[in-house]
């Protein structure tokens, strides 16, 4: 690994990975003339696992035991059926066909998938340039990405414990990623250009989010923008996230401990019945001892029920208490700044020139949300329900924030004045 000297604000040190030569052979085919590699890299190679793969595992787990009921247990009464009935093949092959597919998909989702990103990401090489950044792959068919940084306001880090992480260029598009099937190739072209687990993630989005700073060439006229009150710890945790010359305008965390919330009664409502309906199947399958396969079919078909049902109805408000207590919000003279510290590191810069939509709703103790985008209605749901959800997907949410209408009117007007 290789240090060089260039300013961030100030002159510090920027990571820049060392390449082979085949690496440098690739990119130097993308430079066009004037145009210098800030850095380059791989992703990292092997199993990597992450935080959204649990419920897609799970639905996995359900749509291959469901499609391995529908092969096995129909088949020692249909095939007495088969012998005196030939009416009866249509109705089989059906239910083959719909079983096989069932245990495809769900195959696909516990395993399929996971094969899929280790290939991917073992043919693809990153490079950021002082104009934009380059994403190469070359698994079943060459695909190139360029992202012009000029236009990039949007940047997103989130951090592993092992220094590696994902920093994702512009906000996540809920519309686009509708029609997106987890693990098919090629899917990654609907979801913004992402620098997947690179080495040095946080050095990398310094990186990059100065890059794109300067790249746009712009100028905030910060004097006739007023500070706010500053949190105390909130100002301590984002102190380590200014750059040089960076002035902190506002910083604030979203109300602590358990919360219960209107649209709590909706989410116990759909989680008593998930439940119940799990430890029911649960008991009918003990109490079934003749039949060993579908017990054990039945067993492992209702523990996600039971897990669901048991978060929703009474493991989200602690999950949420905790998140909620890892998170910071700041705004300073450049950007917006979201820290979400539990689990994993999860960082949001959203530079003044962005042009997405910027809302707010506050309660009568001027208590409220401060939006910038617009928020998916699964991620949504998935927060008021289940109590988390992926923060690309929710825009910018400044939650539960004090003075939220004077925190609304400090990003407006500091946006005006960018």
């Amino acid at each position: 690994m290789i240090k060089s000297q260039s300013p961030v604000g100030a002159e510090t040190d920027r990571m820049i990975l060392q390449s082979d030569a085949a690496l440098k052979q690739r990119i130097g085919r993308e430079l066009m003339p004037g145009e210098e590699v800030r850095w380059s890299g791989r992703p990292a190679r092997g199993l990597k696992l992450r935080p959204g793969d649990v419920p897609l595992v799970i639905l996995g787990v359900m749509v291959l035991c469901f499609g391995i009921v529908v092969v096995c247990v129909p088949a020692p009464d249909l095939a007495p059926l088969l012998r005196r009935n030939p009416l009866v093949w249509p109705v089989a092959l059906f239910l083959l066909f719909i079983g096989l597919t069932a245990t495809l998909a769900g195959a696909n989702l516990v395993f399929g998938r996971i094969i899929w990103d280790i290939v991917r990401r073992s043919r693809t090489v990153y490079a950021v340039t002082n104009r934009r950044a380059i994403i190469l792959t070359d698994a079943i068919r060459s695909l190139t990405r360029s992202i012009n940084l000029a236009a990039v306001s949007d940047v997103t880090l989130t951090e592993r414990p092992d220094g590696t992480g994902d920093v994702m260029l512009g906000p996540f598009d809920w519309r686009s990623s509708l029609f997106v099937f987890p693990g098919a190739p090629f899917s990654t072209r609907r979801l913004p250009p992402t620098l997947e687990s690179v080495p040095d993630a946080r050095e990398v989005f310094a990186m990059v989010r100065h890059e794109a700073y300067t790249a746009s060439a712009r100028c905030l006229r910060t004097d006739t923008l007023e500070a706010l009150e500053l949190d105390e710890a909130a100002e301590r945790q984002l102190a380590a996230e200014l750059d040089p010359n960076e002035r902190l305008l506002w910083a604030a965390r979203p109300i602590q401990g358990l919360r219960f919330k209107a649209s709590d009664v909706l989410a116990i409502l759909y989680g008593l019945p998930c439940l119940a309906g799990g430890c029911l199947l649960e008991l009918a399958a003990f109490l079934e001892p003749r039949a060993p396969l579908r017990s054990l079919l039945a067993i492992l078909w209702g523990i996600p029920f039971v897990l669901i049902g048991a978060f929703v109805t009474f493991g989200r408000f602690p999950w949420d208490a905790k998140r909620r207590s890892r998170t910071f919000y700041g705004v300073t003279d450049q950007r917006v700044i979201l820290v979400e510290g539990f689990l994993r590191t999860h960082i949001r810069s959203i530079g003044f020139g962005s042009s997405i939509e910027l809302s707010f709703s506050e309660d009568a103790k001027d208590r409220g949300d401060v939006v910038l985008g617009s928020i998916a209605p699964l991620s949504l749901l998935s927060l008021r329900v289940f109590g988390w959800a992926r923060a690309q997907q929710l825009a910018a949410l400044l939650e539960s924030v004090p003075r939220a209408r004077d925190v609304y009117d400090l990003i407006r007007r500091a946006r005006r004045a960018w």
